[in-house]
């Protein structure tokens, strides 16, 4: 497979039989079971979301630079999460999540990685947490609710 960069961060590798989305990480270190290929950490849109909609081509309005801050509501135990960091290595994700079962897995991703902020909190308040964060480029929510489009708008 060659990989090709389609954004910032964020590389098809082609193969014979199949095109997969992948990052590059410093840390080549599966982090969810998924497959390492020369560096690259194979981005599986069966289990993000976010990597379903890049992949379909639809990530377009997307738009990340190395040095962007994110603020990841839902963050669960950081499968999207840690591609994030990988596509913002200079920048930070701000990973919000409420369980703290979820939340013991991802603070053990938070040790590899130093550009992952572990909160665990209510996104439906985040006047809990807003002392934390600065401003970000980005916020991208991954809860199942009722009042999702509040929540996002609250933290907006």
């Amino acid at each position: 497979m060659s990989p090709g960069e389609i954004a910032p961060g964020i590389f098809i590798l082609q193969g014979r039989d199949a095109v997969r989305l992948a990052t590059r990480s410093p840390d080549a270190v599966p982090v969810y079971g998924e497959r390492i290929q020369n560096g690259y950490r194979l981005w599986d849109p069966y289990r993000s979301k976010l990597a379903a909609l890049i992949l379909k081509g639809k990530g377009q309005a997307i738009s990340l630079r190395v040095d962007s801050k994110i603020l990841y509501l839902g963050a669960a135990t950081g499968t999207t999460v840690s591609h994030l960091a990988d596509i913002v290595s200079e920048g930070l994700v701000y990973a919000v999540e409420f369980s703290a079962r979820s939340m013991r897995d991802l603070i053990g991703l938070c040790e590899r990685r130093n550009n992952i902020i572990p909160i665990l909190a209510d996104a439906a308040k985040p006047e809990d947490y807003a002392p934390l964060l600065e401003p970000v480029d980005l916020i991208y929510q991954d809860v199942a609710q009722r009042n999702q489009a509040q929540i996002a708008s609250l933290n907006c």
